[in-house]
């Protein structure tokens, strides 16, 4: 069996399989039983006869196999070669019964490339596609029969599925190496760091590149001094060392080096000590049935994520010293399956309501899912609780002057707020000293304009991301730790994925320094930015940490004739 990463991919598997069969003289003279089948790749309609008997044999057969000319006694006889992805759904019991009714099961198995670069990035999908290897693919072998796995893949982020299988520990069955293409780096480091600067001079790449090679000339036995290549042939036609065409490209692209040149993976640089861990997180589950608020609950909080799509959606319970579980989460519509992504959403906005405008279906589903949200909901001592305060994400464009309406006729209206972050840079006047002093209510990276219409919530989307961060690193059991739903750790993986869709990263502007977030590319963060917004919902409430006293704006005096003092 050929897998690949998708369907595309087994299928060009297959291809490049076939065609190093039919361009190499070697193979053919050592299994001469393959010229049937190149003669039947070249023409299709032409049919074999070996001693009388009609041969069967496909260069691709109906379901994109390669079948082998039956031909008795020889080394491949019979044999087929079958493209698959790896997220294949029709791969368990796979066989096939020869000319004498014996059923073959797979005995090969060769995974090329089997993740993509969205997948590295995603520790839910790195997971699905390794049961899909351990259980589904390796499983297919005959009752009490070897199967031999390969698997030749590259390493492109931290704790992949290349590093996976890598790993003795996470997988003492498969035996696994790395063979990065610079064995032992060059001792002159301060020398290579020249010649990367050299590159950036002159007016064109070209001018950039002859400098440098001229510099790399006239130090070359100091440069190679120590550093040892796998490959020596391994450069351009006008380079003069594969060593030297290796740290051109460690030079230009430092990702690209340490991920395709040297199966070291791409560690995202953190500074922050905000980052965090999806199968850590997973172990942080509350013990509590998802969908039940815990009795000790000072706050119930709910934040709804808006998209043209669907609307993103989270409840957290929280304690006044910011202790306490994320209670529920999902998308409205349902899309009736625990494993989803952006991309591939199968149930929305507008579907169930044929014959209305978008805008109208939009605030439909607003008014449906804040019905749903203003239930009661049951407690762990057999109580019941409401939510306190609902904030909806205030987008710019056509959906907010449709959320501003829908708030204003909602009779729920006054524990609703429509709410909108903002990344001020470090140094920047804070988000609690905007507004108006005497009227609006402020805390630690938000404040409620009341002062205006309709009374809204803004905040520092990076303060408030920090400060969400913190609270799924406290250690359990500790006043401020927050909790992922339930008992099963598989149950939140994707929930897990979502709070680790973003990097934070220590940023200075003007002196200034502070933590920014950004988001990796193709991950899902919907749920981050709902659990986010429940922070941000909880602190508007009056919670705080344990020595926080929150922040208090200077109310500014002037003077009344006579002398008198007015604040």
């Amino acid at each position: 069996m050929l897998v690949g990463a998708t369907d595309d991919k087994a299928s060009e598997h297959r291809e490049n399989f076939f065609a190093l069969l039919a361009s190499s003289p070697r193979l053919l003279d050592d299994y001469p039983e393959i010229t049937p089948l190149l003669l039947k790749w070249r023409q299709p309609k032409r049919q074999f006869r070996l001693n009388g008997r009609l041969l069967s044999l496909h260069p691709k057969d109906g379901r994109g196999r390669i079948v082998f000319p039956d031909i008795h006694d020889s080394a491949s006889c019979q044999a087929h070669i079958a493209p698959y992805s790896v997220n294949a759904t029709d791969v368990s019991g796979l066989s096939y019964v020869d000319r004498f009714g014996v059923t073959i099961r797979p005995d090969l198995l060769v995974f090329d490339d089997v993740q993509t670069p969205q997948s590295a990035k995603s520790p839910l999908m790195t997971e699905e596609r390794e049961e899909h290897i351990t259980k589904t693919f390796c499983g297919l072998a005959g009752l009490g029969e070897k199967l031999a796995a390969i698997m030749v893949a590259t390493v492109r982020e931290h704790d992949d599925l290349t590093e996976r299988f890598l790993s003795r520990s996470k997988h003492p069955d498969w035996d696994g190496a790395r063979y990065p293409s610079i064995i032992k780096m060059p001792e002159r480091a301060d020398l290579w760091e020249s010649y990367g600067q050299k590159l950036g001079q002159g007016e064109t790449p070209q001018d950039g590149k002859r400098i440098a090679q001229e510099f790399y000339a006239a130090n070359r036995q100091a440069m190679d001094a120590g550093g040892v290549v796998a490959w020596e042939h391994d450069k351009l036609p006008d380079e003069l060392s594969a060593l030297q065409s290796l740290m051109t490209v460690k030079a230009l692209d430092p990702s690209f080096f340490r991920c395709e040149i040297q199966q070291e993976g791409d560690v995202p640089v953190n500074t922050s000590g905000l980052k965090l861990d999806a199968q850590t997180l997973l172990t942080r589950t509350s013990g509590v049935r998802r969908g039940v608020v815990p009795a000790d609950t000072s706050y119930l909080t709910a934040y709804v994520d808006s998209s043209d799509k669907v609307l993103w959606w989270m409840v957290v319970a929280v304690d006044k010293q910011f202790g306490g579980s994320v209670v529920d989460y999902g998308t409205w519509p349902d899309q009736r399956r625990p494993v989803f992504y952006k991309s591939d959403l199968g149930y929305a906005i507008g579907q169930d309501t044929p014959g209305q405008s978008w805008e109208e279906s939009f605030v439909i589903a607003h008014n449906q899912l804040e019905d749903f949200l203003c239930e009661s909901w049951p407690t762990t001592d057999g109580g019941e609780k409401m939510i306190d305060l609902i904030l909806k994400d205030w987008s710019d464009g056509g959906q907010m002057p449709l959320i501003r309406s829908q708030i204003a006729a909602s009779k729920n209206r006054n524990r609703i707020r429509a709410a909108k972050g903002f990344a001020p840079k470090p140094g920047r006047k804070p988000i609690h000293l905007w507004g108006d002093p005497h009227r609006d209510k402020a805390g630690t990276g938000w404040i409620e304009r009341r002062a205006e219409n309709p009374i809204h919530v803004q905040f520092d989307a990076n303060i408030i991301k920090s400060m969400a961060a913190r609270r799924l690193m406290t250690a359990r059991g500790a006043p401020s730790a927050i909790m992922l739903p339930g008992d099963d750790e598989r149950a939140n993986r994707l929930l897990a994925e979502h709070f680790t869709s973003e990097q934070p990263k220590e940023v200075s502007y003007d002196g200034a320094k502070g933590v920014a977030w950004a988001l990796t590319p193709s991950r899902d963060n919907d749920w981050w930015d709902c659990f986010c917004g429940c922070i941000t919902a909880a602190s508007v409430l009056g919670c705080k940490l344990n020595g926080d006293s929150g922040t208090k704006k200077e109310i500014r005096t002037f003077a009344l004739p006579g002398g008198a003092r007015r604040g």
